[in-house]
């Protein structure tokens, strides 16, 4: 059972602070009992943190901000998706503020989803999973969904130069080929938009 613990500690530490996960993270690592009693002891000694049912992260520290800080909710978002075999898909305006193109944290951290309509309070803090038909989800990449629901939350004329090179200094190459790829099936003024910062980044790379 300690090699266990040690393999799922292993894959956790190299996830890095602010990971989250669920047991079917580490199936890799032994049967369902051998992951559940080692996520036990593992939250047992201090080194993960339980946020609901199922649901754990290896929390980040900050001295000076008191200890231990508020998890990850996107990530939360995804490991519960991940979970249940779920696609979701973020709201607009908090896709927006997760890449940096607003400051503003939507009073509602909301997305939607193929599954049931739920709420998961995590830490205090609530996030919505709203059920659509599946066929109303967008598909592609993350970084395509979360670019383009972003931009459409915001509107036409919000991407501005200053805008496209913050988002030029996030993306890293993979981004930009999935940006590349898949914008071509979203709406035509969004799609310029994203081929205007793949565009750019590109010349400016030559």
């Amino acid at each position: 059972m300690q090699h266990v613990r040690d393999k799922v500690y292993g894959r956790i530490r190299l996830m890095g602070r602010g990971a989250a996960f669920s047991n079917k993270d580490f199936a890799a690592c032994g049967s369902r009992c051998s992951v559940d009693v080692a996520l036990h002891f593992l939250l047992k000694d201090g080194k993960i943190r339980r946020l609901a049912r199922g649901l754990y992260d290896y929390p980040k520290s900050n001295e000076e901000l008191g200890g231990r800080l508020g998890p990850d909710l996107h990530q939360v978002a995804k490991t519960y998706a991940r979970r249940y075999g779920l696609k979701i898909q973020p709201d607009g305006d908090w896709a927006a503020n997760l890449l940096g193109l607003s400051n503003q944290v939507p009073s509602r951290i909301s997305y939607l989803t193929d599954g049931t309509t739920r709420e998961l309070t995590i830490c205090g803090n609530r996030i919505y999973f709203q059920h659509i038909s599946p066929g109303k989800l967008q598909n592609g990449k993350e970084i395509t969904v979360l670019l383009t629901c972003a931009i459409r939350a915001l509107g036409r004329d919000a991407i501005d130069a200053k805008a496209v090179k913050h988002l030029q200094l996030i993306l890293n190459d993979s981004d930009l080929r999935a940006l590349s790829k898949n914008a071509k099936y979203i709406e035509t003024w969004i799609y310029d938009i994203v081929r205007k910062i793949v565009e750019t980044e590109n010349s400016d790379n030559e």
